[in-house]
């Protein structure tokens, strides 16, 4: 078996899985929040009642990313920016960065950044690198994206850096930082980077850790050019 068909195997099961799930759970969190109601004044149960509540979401979060990850991908390829692809990105993250001491950085360097793309699944994928470089770093956070110009495949490209001033990769970690389910955090499902590289490989384009230093963390997303 393929490993196309075998991502198509286990997306068909976890679509099934994940609609089962999310029946299931909506009945217990419907039971969670009436529970919660009856107890509102004994903090200890309430907290007890929300831990359960964030363990539930965990768990759907979790069927949602495999499905995502193993389940076809249809893209609808239209001219995009990459400029403001990348800032849509950031700005869905709000809730994430709001409250929090972080300085957000993007020069085009006068660079054309159109490219011929799904506009979704870019979005996607540098929200999740972006979403990465929040939980790796502590406060003051550096978060720079910048862009020059890169032969990818033959052809003229745009190469996207987007680097953060938290702790740099080790040797180990570069070498499976897009693996799926691999991961150094403590929760998570390990299968962000590993849906990048999906997304980035559809495009013909190259995702890979950049150059290594004791500065931070950088990751680089190549794309071709729009083709004039």
């Amino acid at each position: 078996m393929s490993q196309a068909e075998r991502l198509a195997a286990i997306g068909e099961a976890m679509t099934g899985l994940a609609q089962e799930s999310r029946n299931a759970l909506q009945r217990s969190q419907a039971s969670l929040e009436m529970l919660a109601r009856r107890v509102h004044d004994r903090p200890d149960l309430a907290e007890l009642i929300g831990r359960i509540q964030r363990a539930q979401d965990d768990l759907h979060q979790l069927y949602e990313e495999v499905r995502e990850y193993a389940a076809p991908v249809r893209y609808n390829y239209e001219i995009c920016d990459l400029g403001k692809v990348v800032r849509e990105s950031w700005d869905h993250l709000i809730p994430l960065w709001s409250q929090r001491d972080v300085q957000f950085l993007i020069e085009s360097n006068g660079f054309d950044l159109r490219c011929e793309a799904d506009r979704f699944a870019l979005r996607q994928a540098f929200r999740n690198v972006l979403e990465n470089a929040l939980c790796a770093c502590t406060d003051p956070t550096e978060i720079d994206v910048r862009f020059c110009a890169e032969n990818i495949g033959g052809r003229p490209g745009i190469c996207v850096a987007l680097r953060n001033n938290g702790p740099p990769s080790t040797p180990e970690q570069k070498l499976r930082f897009f693996d799926a389910f691999y991961t150094t955090k403590t929760h998570g499902t390990g299968l962000g980077m590993a849906i990048c590289k999906r997304f980035v490989d559809a495009h013909c384009g190259r995702i890979q850790v950049g150059p290594a230093d004791d500065c931070g963390m950088e990751l680089r997303i190549t794309l071709p050019e729009k083709q004039t």
